[in-house]
């Protein structure tokens, strides 16, 4: 983070157990909203990654659709992703979500698409060979 910024850094399932775990404790939902606008950046990474966040909270979806909203031209807010704009209709389960919430994040945004190999497979040391038949457990 720079100095001087007030940032936060949070998976999808962190943005949305920030709501449960709010929510369900006598904080409103316009509070827990006005905690994520609070941060001049906010990072949220593996975008994606599994579906956990929806076994979480099945409003996950809904909830981080208000966070971008509440956030839309106001704060920065990036997110780190696998998921091609093309398949996130059927990822959150709602077509029509996915347009707006994307809508509001690519406005005015950088598009960074990286193709390639994973950094962190580049980074894996290969296995030396041991005289065994590669492939092979032996019990």
């Amino acid at each position: 983070m720079c100095a001087g910024l007030a940032g936060a850094l949070h998976d999808e399932c962190g943005v949305a157990a920030g709501f449960d775990g709010g929510v369900g404790r006598g904080q409103t939902l316009a509070e827990r909203l006005r905690y994520w606008r609070k941060f001049e950046v906010l990072l949220i990474d593996e975008f994606g990654f599994d579906r956990l966040e929806r076994q979480l909270c099945a409003e996950a979806p809904q909830l981080l659709y208000k966070v971008i909203e509440g956030r839309y031209q106001q704060r920065s807010t990036m997110l780190v992703t696998n998921v091609d704009f093309e398949a996130w209709a059927a990822y959150l389960g709602d077509a029509p979500l996915a347009m707006a919430l994307l809508d509001r994040l690519v406005d005015g945004a950088l598009v960074l698409k990286l193709q390639g190999r994973s950094y962190r497979a580049a980074r894996a040391r290969p296995l030396h060979n041991t005289g065994r038949e590669s492939g092979k457990i032996e019990s």
